[in-house]
C-alpha cells in the first residue's frame, strides 16, 4: 500500500504491519479451504464519537465461518480504532506474540499523543479465505482482500500526512479460546 513514511509511526494499521515481523508464525501445512465474499462492509459513523463495533455471535464460534467472521469483526475494529484513537479493543484480541497486532496499536497510540485526527482510511473488504491449520492448538488462517480509502492524518500544528489508499491482502492466524478467537499472528501480503 505504501502508507509507510519511514519513522513515522501509525498512520494506518496496514501501513504499520508492511514494516513488522511476525514472532510466533507456526509453519503451516493448509487444509482445503473455502472462499466467500463478504456480505457486509464497514460503514463509518457521522458521529462525532464513534461507536465500537459488536462481536457477532458466529465470530465466536471455533469453524472456519467463525473465523471468517471473527476477521471481519477485527478490520470493523481497526477502522474504528483510528476513528476513536483508541485501541484497547484491538490489543485485547491479539497474543502478546503478534508483533504486527502491537505496531498498528501502538501507531493509534501515536496519533493520539500527537493530538492527531484521521479522515478516511476506512478498510472494506472485498474477499475472504479461510483454512484451517495442520498445526496444534487448531489455529485458522484468514486471508482477506481489502480495499483503503485514502488517508489523511492532521495534527493541531498543521502538519498532515496524506496516503493514496489501495488495495491490499492481509493474513490472520487465529487461536481458538474460551471465548472465541485470538490473533496470534498478522501478516501483510501485499
Amino acid at each position: 500500500m505504501g502508507k509507510l513514511a519511514s519513522g513515522l509511526a501509525g498512520l494506518a494499521l496496514a501501513a504499520l504491519l508492511t514494516g513488522c515481523g511476525s514472532e510466533a508464525a507456526p509453519a503451516p501445512t493448509s487444509t482445503p479451504s473455502i472462499t466467500t465474499s463478504p456480505t457486509r462492509s464497514p460503514t463509518p459513523t457521522a458521529s462525532a464519537t464513534p461507536t465500537p463495533p459488536v462481536m457477532p455471535n458466529t465470530a465466536m464460534q471455533h469453524t472456519e465461518a467463525g473465523a471468517k467472521a471473527f476477521a471481519l469483526y477485527v478490520v470493523d475494529l481497526v477502522n474504528y480504532s483510528f476513528r476513536s484513537l483508541d485501541p484497547h479493543r484491538l490489543e485485547m484480541l491479539a497474543t502478546k506474540y503478534c508483533k504486527n497486532c502491537r505496531g498498528g496499536t501502538n501507531g493509534v497510540r501515536k496519533i493520539a499523543e500527537r493530538r492527531g485526527t484521521v479522515a478516511g482510511g476506512l478498510w472494506t473488504v472485498t474477499s475472504l479465505n479461510a483454512s484451517k491449520l495442520a498445526v496444534a492448538g487448531n489455529p485458522v488462517a484468514v486471508t482477506f482482500a481489502f480495499d483503503a480509502a485514502a488517508e489523511t492524518v492532521t495534527y493541531p500544528d498543521g502538519k498532515s500526512d496524506t496516503y493514496a489508499g489501495g488495495k491490499g491482502r492481509d493474513r490472520l492466524v487465529l487461536t481458538p479460546t474460551s471465548d472465541g478467537w485470538q490473533i496470534a499472528d498478522w501478516t501483510v501480503m501485499q
